[in-house]
């Protein structure tokens, strides 16, 4: 055995016996669920009433610049990917204007029956004014009347924020 893997295999095995002698991890573990659960489950988001897939697919692996891993599949390798997903159950698309992944969601939900569909996208509006702007355009974009949610995106904390 190389120095490299003994000293790996040693850490490995020191954090699990430090891990497991925790209260709370070995609560954890122990815990066992009432059913089993599936990526296509209907959940519902919160209080906001929005019901959709308990996973989203996401359009922005390594997303910034308007670009992604998903958005360089072109419009039809990922509005196909994403036809496939809801297919298979999923509901719940994740974009943002960031990812470039607008257009390839728009051509995906083109094709679905929009109110089954809860699309999500992100803006890195900081003020009132930018953010009413960012929606009308990505409403736009995404050819739909309307957005299930927008996040701001990277928002850490209340001085990235206009009042």
């Amino acid at each position: 055995m190389k120095r490299r893997d003994f000293l790996v295999r040693s850490a490995y095995g020191l954090g699990a016996v430090w891990l497991s002698s925790h209260p709370f991890v070995s609560n954890l573990i122990s815990q066992t669920l009432p059913r089993r659960f599936a990526a296509s489950d209907t959940v519902t988001l919160g209080k906001t009433g929005i019901k959709t897939s308990r996973l989203a697919m996401g359009t922005g692996t390594v997303g910034y610049g308007h670009t992604s891993h998903q958005s360089s599949m072109g419009v039809k390798g990922l509005s196909e990917l994403l036809l496939n997903g809801y297919d298979h159950g999923l509901r719940f698309f994740d974009t943002a204007d960031s990812y470039g992944s607008h257009p390839h969601v728009a051509e995906a939900i083109r094709q679905l029956p929009r109110d089954k569909v809860t699309v999500m996208t992100k803006t890195w509006a900081r003020d009132p004014q930018t953010a009413r702007a960012d929606l009308d355009r990505f409403r736009r974009e995404l050819k739909t009347d309307y957005l299930d949610i927008c996040l701001m995106h990277c928002l850490t904390g209340l001085r990235d924020f206009a009042a």
